[in-house]
């Protein structure tokens, strides 16, 4: 679903638009004109329909070279191998992520946890996948677009969003750092981090985006700075932001 010239949704469970299947993150395809770049990966249970989807948009497989992740959850990453060996793309994430996905770590991302709480499948299993890793502050070539790498820690380790100017608009991939209305997602897992939770809202307030793009929920490609500045009033009463998975039970 083609959201502009640059931006579309490949994928997006039941937690977002319900354009693919329950489990799924959204997925977004940002469009360098040379070449395209997906940002996250879906639960890996709807290879086809992501791909059905790229091509609904106007897109070739071939065009996209990039897969970029923002965290190593199964519903943003579990689907990137069998994803990226279907389209012929390179994948890229944070270097604690990229090397946990490398060695199939599923206690990194916690992982074993989240299915015995019956958040995935029992059958689940991170298949191992060749990651490059990205630093903070790195930039990535997408075409004519240069997405920019920043480490958001806090939701759980390993977590980057990823911002870039495109056509005078200031896009931010959120990941399942800051949602709509500001809101966070703190985990009751071991790398769920708070503090470092608030320093990430503090980064994300400077950066002052146009687009919020997060990887659940409602985006906006418009006034996504007032968003953040919600989060912030929060912190800087020394508060947690609302939690949003408080709105999914």
């Amino acid at each position: 679903m083609r959201l502009n010239n640059r931006i579309s949704i490949v994928a997006s469970g039941t937690d977002g638009i319900g354009l693919s299947k329950e489990a799924d993150a959204t997925v977004y395809l940002v469009n360098g004109k040379s070449e395209c770049a997906l940002v996250d990966a879906g639960f890996g249970n709807t290879t086809e329909l992501i791909c059905d989807e790229i091509q609904r948009d106007g897109y070739q497989l071939s065009d996209v070279k990039k897969i970029i992740l923002t965290h190593g959850h199964a519903d943003h990453a579990g689907g990137v191998l069998e994803l990226a060996k279907r389209i012929g793309a390179k994948v890229y994430a944070m270097e604690s992520t990229a090397l946990a996905m490398e060695n199939a770590d599923m206690e990194f991302f916690s992982m074993n946890a989240a299915k015995k709480a019956g958040m995935f499948p029992d059958d689940f299993i991170l298949k191992a996948c060749e990651v490059y890793p990205l630093a903070d502050g790195q930039q990535i070539k997408v075409g004519d677009l240069c997405l920019n790498a920043m480490v958001t820690e806090g939701h759980c380790a390993g977590h980057m969003s990823y911002w870039g100017d495109m056509d005078g608009v200031r896009y931010l991939f959120s990941g399942d750092a800051i949602f709509y209305h500001g809101k966070i997602s703190v985990l009751a897992t071991a790398d769920s981090n708070i503090p470092m939770y608030m320093r990430t809202i503090k980064r994300l307030y400077q950066l002052k985006p146009d687009a919020l793009l997060p990887g659940h929920g409602c985006f906006t490609l418009s006034g996504a700075d007032k968003h953040i500045k919600k989060a912030m009033g929060y912190v800087k009463r020394l508060e947690l932001p609302k939690n949003y998975n408080e709105d999914l039970y």
